[in-house]
């Protein structure tokens, strides 16, 4: 898909064009060859940056099914370390939801524990159902913490600012870490989908405490219990915050449709260099620890995934990235990838239905009516 890049201007007498050297930055996390692949690539090396109003954002849409969990009213940005220290906790905080969200799965005795705590909800003896309550708390506020964050990187890698080393550093590292942050977030979700328990407990908790009548237990009132049930029914709540994230950055522009475009550009080259990454990867003969090489694969296919759903959530036109002849992704080349060699061919059968499924099923456009029937039939296996 070609896309014709407009000047932006801060008033009609000085136009001022738009420079975007995230491409540049970005290439240096990896060595001299996805130089080369990036800076030889038409698609990649006109990629512009755009820039963002200083007026009052408007209350920004949900792109998805779902509402943002904050209107994001008093946005401050945030840029530097700073920005970097937070995606950092972020992506550590997924991690340990990641973590209680397995041995969630363990905890059996958990509903029965929640129907003879209700009785006596203040006693110390209740500490399991007071550890799930908070866990689940805190999960939700992660969520809004996405929302609020992720937006400044977004504006980071999408605004003009001058060519400094120290930022250029700044912006190699802030891409990699929302990388990390984007794969940690698949990764529960994808987890989230196969744990109905941590839906289900929390439901049967609040169901208890509104026939009990009681409110505001282990700092948690009823509208809040609200709150954290819609959001706990979302499909995939983390990855549906960094969407949310995506529609705050976009509504606060001057022209959604160029602001669209260009952070559709940038992760065409966060795309491109992680696929790199693997192809190197996967042509290195000489590795020595084959179960780092395969958690290295996964991490980079799971992160592709990633990018891919994310691009498919700001699309509009209908079929999103789904459409070969629209997209400016190659989606039966990421299938190609997804079938990459593993361990086992029994391994290999269960991550690839496993991957395949997933993007499935947290897409916007798939179920569309446009998409060509070849491009499902690549997902039968």
């Amino acid at each position: 898909m070609q896309i014709h890049h407009q000047q932006i201007t801060k008033n009609k007498n000085n136009p001022k064009p738009c420079s975007f050297n995230f491409c540049t930055n970005f290439i240096k996390l990896s060595n001299d060859r996805i130089s080369k692949f990036i800076f030889n690539n038409p698609t990649t090396t006109k990629i512009k940056r755009v820039i963002s109003t200083k007026s009052e954002p408007p209350k920004c849409p949900a792109i998805g099914l779902f509402p943002p969990l904050s209107e994001n009213k008093n946005y401050i940005p945030i840029s530097g370390k700073q920005l970097c220290w937070e995606i950092k906790q972020l992506i550590n905080n997924t991690e340990l939801a990641i973590i209680r969200l397995e041995q969630l799965n363990t905890q059996n005795n958990l509903f029965k524990e929640i129907n003879e705590s209700i009785e006596n909800i203040e006693e110390e003896e209740n500490v399991l159902v007071k550890q799930f309550v908070l866990q689940v708390k805190e999960l939700f506020e992660l969520a809004k913490k996405i929302e609020k964050i992720i937006p400044s990187f977004f504006e980071e890698i999408c605004s003009d600012c001058p060519q400094v080393d120290e930022e250029e550093s700044s912006e190699q590292l802030l891409s990699k870490n929302f990388t990390k942050l984007l794969n940690a977030t698949i990764r529960f979700d994808s987890l989230k989908i196969t744990t109905p328990i941590l839906q289900n407990a929390f439901s049967l908790f609040r169901r208890m405490c509104l026939l009990k009548n009681l409110g505001n237990i282990y700092t948690l009132n009823a509208p809040l219990s609200d709150q954290i049930v819609l959001f706990l029914s979302r499909p995939s709540p983390l990855f549906t915050a960094i969407v949310n994230s995506a529609g705050h950055f976009i509504g606060r522009q001057k022209s959604r449709e160029l602001a669209t475009s260009h952070l559709s550009e940038a992760l065409i080259v966060i795309y491109n260099v992680l696929k790199k990454m693997l192809q190197r990867l996967c042509n290195n003969q000489q590795q020595e620890d084959y179960s780092n090489t395969d958690y290295h694969k996964e991490f980079l296919i799971r992160s592709l995934m990633g990018i891919l759903l994310l691009s498919d959530h700001i699309d509009r036109n209908f079929g999103g990235i789904f459409i070969p002849s629209r997209s400016p992704f190659d989606i039966a080349d990421f299938i190609d990838i997804v079938k990459l060699r593993t361990s086992s061919v029994e391994i290999k059968m269960k991550k690839r239905k496993k991957t395949l499924a997933t993007l499935r099923f947290m897409s916007r456009h798939f179920s569309d009516s446009e998409i060509p029937t070849y491009v499902r039939k690549m997902f039968e296996i």
